[in-house]
This record gives structure tokens, sequence and C-alpha cells, in this order.
């Protein structure tokens, strides 16, 4: 039986996060390619700055800036998940000047860019000012939203991902509405007139989709790391990518860890949701039960919770996980190779047919280790 999917207030949400995502990271005219240069060399009035390599191999790589000058009112120092694997990288300030002509030139981008959105240097929160112009640029797109500013200021975990891949947010929305829809107008489609009489159960699924789609799309989301891993364990596992295919001088050992490691989290999920859904339909036709004993006879039968819930997670494992790593690594590349328009419009189209392919794979999934039939699946 299919996985029970999203609550009507996280679908809310959802929405929300798709009108601000659409508000904010609208179609653009095609602008080419910007050169990546750190904002770094956008301040007059901030010392150059000067790579250090502390030589720290037991630590995940990161990306110090140590703010000064103009920046002061910043917070001395923020690390960023540089994605490259081995020791650590410190951006230090030093003495000495840079290019005046460029630093004008970066000066007034950055300048044009806060303009059009009406924020102040001060407004960007902290580590925004280590981005390179390109990221920043997008970034400073998505942080002109309200709801996504909102977010952003109060939840340091999406301030996080968001630094790391300005397109986190849309990326969301696109799983929580496009993904979410698809899988909403199956189930509408397989419980057909009784659909009236199954709402429980339809928001039921709709309510554990809903949670499986953000916690796909976060746990394969690069992120900034505001301190180092603490413990054996945790510090190995902060060395992999945050994907297979994530930039970054990683060996293959560490990029087959790093598959095999969230293969694992998306069956661990796959089986806390099923069977959180499927306890959750179970408690309902009790309650239906109760309240008409008669109406009770006719339900559906529900399936075993242990079984759905082991299928669900080997799914997600052997079909879920590679297909979401191959999502990525595309989106990766395309981000590099095309405006943010197109990239965007790119993922629609990526993520909508990833969503298609999981809805078809499953059921031969399903069929094959017998939770369905074939008369069941149709």
């Amino acid at each position: 039986m299919v996985l029970r999917h999203v609550f009507l207030l996280v679908l809310a949400t959802a929405v929300l996060d798709g009108v601000m995502c659409f508000s904010a990271g609208g179609l653009q005219p095609f602008t080419g390619i910007r050169q990546e240069r750190s904002l770094a060399a956008m301040q007059p009035r901030m010392p150059s700055l000067h790579l250090v390599n502390s030589g720290t191999g037991a630590q995940a790589t990161a990306l110090c800036v140590a703010f000064t000058g103009s920046l002061s009112s910043l917070a001395p120092s923020t690390c960023l998940d540089g994605g490259s694997g081995g020791g650590k990288t410190i951006l230090r300030s030093g003495g000495g000047g840079g290019d005046g002509d460029e630093e004008d030139d970066d000066e007034a981008e950055v300048a044009a860019l806060l303009k059009k959105y009406n924020l102040q240097m001060s407004d960007l929160p902290e580590g925004a000012l280590a981005l390179p112009a390109a990221k920043l640029a997008r970034f400073i797109e998505a942080y002109s939203n309200a709801f996504n500013r909102f977010l952003i200021n109060s939840w340091g975990a999406w301030r996080d991902k968001m630094l790391a891949d300005p397109e986190f947010a849309y990326k969301m929305m696109v799983e929580e509405t496009v993904g979410l829809g698809l899988a909403m107008s199956g189930t509408v489609a397989a419980r057909g007139k009784d659909l009236l009489n199954e709402l429980d159960f339809f928001l039921t699924d709709c309510a554990v989709g809903a949670v499986l789609n953000f916690v796909l799309i976060w746990l394969l989301a690069p992120t900034v790391r505001q301190s180092a891993a603490t413990g054996a364990i945790a510090q190995q596992l902060s060395r992999l990518p945050a994907f297979v295919f994530a930039e970054g001088q990683y060996s293959l050992a560490q990029r087959a860890a790093a598959g095999l490691y969230k293969g694992s989290l998306f069956g661990a999920c796959g089986f806390v949701g099923s069977v959180g859904g499927t306890s959750l339909a179970y408690l309902l036709f009790l309650i239906r039960q109760m309240a008409d004993p008669e109406a009770g006879s006719s339900e559906k039968r529900l399936p075993n919770v242990l079984a759905n819930s082991l299928g669900w997670a080997s799914f997600m494992f052997v079909s879920t996980n590679p297909r979401y790593q191959f999502v990525n690594g595309i989106e990766q590349v395309m981000y590099k190779v095309v405006p943010p328009s197109v990239g965007r419009v790119g993922s629609l189209v990526l993520r909508t047919g990833n969503n298609v392919v999981g809805g078809a794979t499953w059921v031969m999934w399903a069929r094959y280790i017998g939770l369905q039939k074939k008369a069941e699946a149709a």
C-alpha cells in the first residue's frame, strides 16, 4: 500500500514558500555567467585577504573569514564548509591593498544589487560577505523576500543551508509543491469516489509525504558549519561530502561512504515515516469503528505496519537515495553553466521527472517484495 503522505499546515507552509521563492527568484533575462570573485575585494576599507593553511587534518575543511575594518560590526569570524576534504583553510586579514579599479567595479556591482532589493550591507547575515560575487547575488535575491529573510535570521540551520546553496529554498518549494502534488493526484485517482469518505486517510498520506520530502532535501543539501564536530564518529562523518557528487577534494572511498551513509538515513526516515503513517491509519480506522461499527466492516484491509515500513525503508535506500544523489549532482553542474533563472526551470523539470520515476519504481518495488499485488496496485 502506498506510503501515507502531507498535513495541511505543512502544505500551507510549502505553498507560502513556493510563493516566496518564485517572487524572490523569478525568471531573469540572460546576462551570462558572472565571474566568481570574493566579496572581500568589494570593500575598499577592508584589508586584502590571504589564504593560510592550518594543516589540521582531523577537522573538516573550512573557510574562515576574519572581518575587520568597515565590517567590524559583524561577528569576529565565520567558518564555512569548504567541501574539499582534508585540512583547514583560513582566510585571515592581512596588510596591503588590491587593484583599486577592480575593487571599485565589484563594489558598484554589489551596491546595485543591494539597492535593487532595498537592503543594506549590515542587513546581510553572518557569513554572507564571504560568498563569491555570483553566489552572493543569488543569495541576496533569495534574502530579499521577507519570509525567507525571516527564516534565515531566526533559524540558524536554515541560514547555513542558504549560505551554502542559495537555491535551497527553491528546491524545497519544488519538492513540497510539485512532488507532493503528483503524489496527491495519484492518491486522489486511486481513491476515486471514496475520497471524501476517506479524507482522514488522504490527509495522513499528505502529512507523511510532506515530512519525508522535507527530510530528503535537507539531508542532501550542503551546509555551512559554524562549529567543529566533536567525537570520533562525528568527525569522520563531517569529512564526508553532503552528497556523492559534491564539489571538493574527496576520495572515492569518502564519496562511496557518503552514499551509504545518506542511504541509511533515507532508509531510517522511510521506516519511521511509514510506522507513523500506518499506525495513524490504524488509529483512524479504530475511531471509525467506534463511531460506526457497520461502516468499519467495509473498510479496505490496512497493511502490516512492520512489513510496510521495512518495504519503504528498503525502497528509500535502493531507489530514492541514488535518484536524489544524481539530481543534486546534475543541479550542481547546471547552476554553474546557465543563469540562475534557467537553472530554476531545469530544477523544476528535473525534480518533476524524478518524482514521476519514483512513483513508478515504488509500484514495481512493492510488487517485487510482495507488499502489493497487481490488482491492489491498480
